[in-house]
């Protein structure tokens, strides 16, 4: 690819892209002459031919094929450079070409950057196609592509899993070989850049003498949209936007309507970005600015007058306390959401999942497995319900937790069992969460002495970890990387110790 970028051929660029060992099979010249808007026959010319020197064209390919603007000869009209000391090429740049390049390491980060990231800016009716050829056509069980199987089931070790957004909102799963994310990794530890960094999104306007109906709206998608997004990016990105819509919120209530439903609707809102407030920091790792945002919120649900937001809330202070290594906090919070939960309703699952982790925390293994099974029949009796507490929550939400718990008994077998039947049921939305019970499946498996599974597993965590920044990940990789070290002769165990020696500063604190 870099031979290609510094040949000013087009034609070329869009070869090497097609052909990279990042997609595991070739793109097609049909696929991609349909991105471009070209036929099949008008793409093996420009790949084949003489380089194409009409910048509109030039302009128009490098967008599809959302190629950096860093790594081009020529200028995109808008989109500043970000220059280096040293030139890409060799020779002298033309007088089209910034005068400033980037060094070479820069240029190959840009490069993963580009090459890791999901597949160009697509026709929406075209997405579904380029994702398949991607992935490959064939599907393994429940419709998922064969090499996520592959990958999840331990047959193909090579290939690491990555998250990217598609052209349609989607979350997808792609591949990414494990030299090129260790590789990436190298040139991150250098340059301290990160990968795939959150877009800047939009701010609801200012507080006016009426709520209108149309900011509710737009609020209550945003925070949706930010929640997708931590899930992918991870926290760092959505927390500044999370604080901003949050802060416009109390401007409204203070300066705003005075409509007692209107406050109480602002509030109920307000409640929903506080509660995404704590779950981002606890996420990072940052238990006390967690712990005020569920305060936060806690409060703003008795103002919105909605019970169920504050059995909710005191679900989620149990979850952060167990998190907090505090179990007779966990266990006392849990009870409380739980008495005041309705008995046949989704949150009364939640609050018996969470008392369950306690109980764990504090070896009573009885008690805890008996409080997973209640959550069980309490879910598969809850009536369908649109509230938007806890609609992550699943069968598989609450074995993933039942294998967190068994690995805290000690029961590191059964963990590791019950860990990957979880993570066979999560939905491919769940990236960060996914990377998180990869980890702890991994410390599991070293729990049960199998460091050829645990190391590789954490590779395949630490590839999510670098990405999101998740603090529940490298926590648990911390751990990992010491509960290996009897075994780093073992080539896996070195190649992952190896590899959480590259890794940022920032990411791992």
């Amino acid at each position: 690819m870099r031979a290609a970028l510094a040949s000013w051929h087009m034609g070329r660029v869009i070869h090497a892209y097609r052909t990279h060992p990042r997609h595991r099979r070739t793109l097609s010249q049909e696929l991609v002459a349909g991105w471009l808007g070209l036929t099949q026959a008008k793409l093996s010319h420009l790949e084949n031919g003489r380089a194409p020197e009409q910048l509109s064209k030039l302009i128009h390919y490098s967008r599809v094929l959302a190629i950096p603007v860093d790594l081009l000869w020529f200028d995109r009209p808008g989109e500043p450079r970000h220059p280096a000391p040293h030139s890409l090429r060799t020779n002298a740049a033309p007088s089209s070409a910034p005068t400033a390049a980037m060094d070479v390491d820069t240029a190959l980060l840009r490069e993963l950057e580009w090459l890791l990231a999901e597949p160009p800016l697509l026709p929406q009716a075209r997405a579904g196609r380029a994702s398949e050829e991607l992935a490959g056509s064939s599907e393994g069980r429940d419709g998922q592509p064969r090499w996520l199987d592959d990958v999840i089931g331990g047959r193909d070790v090579h290939v690491l899993i990555s998250g990217a957004l598609a052209p349609d909102g989607r979350i997808v799963l792609v591949p990414v070989h494990r030299r090129d994310f260790l590789r990436a990794l190298g040139l991150m530890a250098a340059s301290g850049a990160t990968l795939s960094p959150l877009s800047t999104l939009a701010t609801v306007p200012a507080a006016s003498a009426s709520l209108d109906p149309r900011v509710v709206d737009h609020l209550a998608r945003l925070r949706a949209v930010l929640a997708e997004n931590d899930n992918l990016f991870g926290p760092r990105q959505v927390i500044a936007a999370a604080q901003e819509q949050t802060g416009l919120l109390a401007t409204h209530l203070r300066h705003g309507t005075s409509s007692t439903p209107q406050r109480q609707t602002l509030h109920h809102i307000q409640t929903q970005f506080a509660d995404l407030l704590g779950w981002l920091h606890q996420d990072s790792g940052d238990h006390a600015a967690a712990g005020y945002w569920l305060d936060r919120a806690l409060e703003w649900s008795h103002r919105a007058g909605d019970p169920k937001a504050t059995v909710f809330i005191l679900a989620r202070k149990s979850q952060l306390a167990a998190d907090r290594g505090d179990p007779g906090e966990a266990i006392d919070v849990a009870e409380a959401a739980l008495t005041s939960a309705e008995p046949t309703g989704r949150l009364a699952a939640i609050a018996a999942t969470y008392s369950a982790h306690g109980h764990a925390l504090r070896g009573e293994k009885t008690t805890c497995l008996t409080l997973y099974d209640r959550a069980h029949d309490i879910l598969d009796r809850a009536e369908p319900d649109t509230d938007p507490w806890g609609q992550f929550f699943s069968p598989a939400y609450i074995e993933v937790q039942r294998a967190h718990s068994l690995a805290a008994l000690g029961d590191y077998p059964a963990a590791a069992t019950s860990f990957r039947t979880a993570i066979d049921g999560l939905p491919s939305t769940f990236h960060r969460d996914r990377g998180v019970y990869l980890a702890r499946e991994a410390l599991a498996h070293a729990g049960a002495r199998e460091p050829e599974q645990a190391a590789t597993l954490g590779l395949h965590a630490l590839m999510v970890g670098t990405q999101t920044h998740s603090g529940r990940i490298m926590t648990s990789l911390r751990s990992l990387h010491d509960a290996v070290a009897g075994w780093r002769t073992v080539p896996q165990v070195r190649e992952f110790r190896q590899a959480m020696g590259q890794v940022p500063t920032a990411t791992v604190t």
